[in-house]
């Protein structure tokens, strides 16, 4: 009998899942360092240094990052991790503070023009819904949201 391309697909995501239990099996902060550095050695393998040395370390930080989730230690690679976000602490948060000093520039007229607007609280005349409006519009054509009754308001 003929087993189909879906079947096939199938059996063998089963057997990937038997094979990865128990193992650690992520992609976390530590390994993701590992892998972006050895992918910019790689990058780089020519210019640096000789390529022989840099192909060598490329394999040889692919090599940690398989076995690291590849790993049946789970308590340990868990451990390994934490020591590396608590030893990388405060580059990450110069970077974050960094990141976050600029995009605070980048949208303060757009904070300072949202805190100036002042609005005007009222209820809809037929359900007592609480509404509000911006200050100082005139009049104007109010739907409610909760019974859709329209009406005209000053404010």
């Amino acid at each position: 009998m003929k087993t189909s391309f879906s079947q096939r697909l199938l059996s063998l995501y089963s057997n990937y899942q038997n094979f990865m239990k128990g193992r650690y099996g992520f992609f976390d902060s530590l390994n993701k360092t590992l892998f972006v550095t050895s992918l910019i050695l790689w990058l780089f393998r020519g210019v640096l240094f000789s390529e022989l040395l840099v192909t060598v370390i490329y394999f040889v930080l692919l090599g940690i990052v398989v076995y690291r989730m590849l790993s049946k230690k789970i308590y340990v690679r868990s451990n390994e991790n934490q020591k590396f976000l608590k030893a990388t602490a405060k580059i990450r948060q110069f970077l974050a503070n960094f990141s976050l000093a600029k995009r605070k520039t980048q949208g303060k007229k757009q904070t300072k023009s949202q805190a100036n607007i002042q609005y005007v609280v009222f209820s809809c005349s037929h359900c007592g819904q609480s509404l509000r409006a911006p200050q100082g519009k005139g009049k104007i054509k109010v739907t409610c949201q909760k019974c859709q009754h329209t009406f005209v308001k000053e404010v």
